[in-house]
């Protein structure tokens, strides 16, 4: 039985790497894991939020992840500061 995705799928981008949905995830497991993702459900929403002191090029390359899977519908927003490693 399949487990249903949650409604958005958050990727977090922080100084120290990425979080998915909260939880930690190393940058090697970060494509297979969006890429499976948009095979489940590609109306799949996601959302990047990014640490503002995170570098702009970790924010580019998770939207260059999701869209390279197939995945429409993305919003982005800042925060100010997110620890999580």
């Amino acid at each position: 039985v399949p487990v249903p995705s949650p409604p958005v799928l958050t990727i977090t981008v922080s100084e120290e790497g990425y979080l998915v949905n909260g939880v930690a995830i190393d940058f090697a497991q970060l494509q297979p894991f969006i890429g499976r993702r948009a095979k489940e459900d590609p109306t799949q929403t996601v959302l990047v939020q990014c640490d503002q002191r995170a570098a702009h090029s970790k924010m580019v390359t998770a939207l260059d992840l999701c869209t390279q899977a197939g995945l429409k519908s993305i919003s982005v927003i800042s925060a100010n500061r997110i620890v999580g490693r």
